[in-house]
């Protein structure tokens, strides 16, 4: 949120007057219980709310690519498991759940 306040030019105007929250859903109790008015969190976590309305959105340009990176830990008893359920986080079926809930898919393979 910050970086794309600081991008759209609204971070000096705006912080002093922000609540934060510890993290996203924290942040969407906030709005759900009507202690704030607004917040800016994932529309993925807004669309899970029936007590939320989206307003807005904030242009993708305006801040850098959200990642939630997933890998296998070097040393584990289950590294066959581990592979198995990367291997369907990057195939069609998870990729079509994924979708489903908001979430855009991208395999980085480097």
């Amino acid at each position: 949120a910050k970086e794309a306040l600081q991008s759209m030019g609204l971070w000096d105007d705006l912080q002093e007057d922000l609540i934060r929250g510890f993290d996203v859903r924290v942040a969407v109790g906030y709005v759900e219980t009507g202690n704030v008015d607004v917040g800016i969190v994932y529309r993925t976590d807004a669309t899970t709310s029936n007590n939320l309305t989206i307003v807005g959105s904030v242009p993708m340009e305006a801040h850098s690519p959200i990642a939630y990176p997933a890998g296998i830990v070097e040393g584990t008893d289950h590294s066959q498991a581990a592979r198995r359920f990367l291997m369907y986080l990057q195939g069609e079926t998870a990729k079509g759940v994924f979708r489903e809930y908001g979430f855009v898919p991208y395999v980085d393979r480097s």
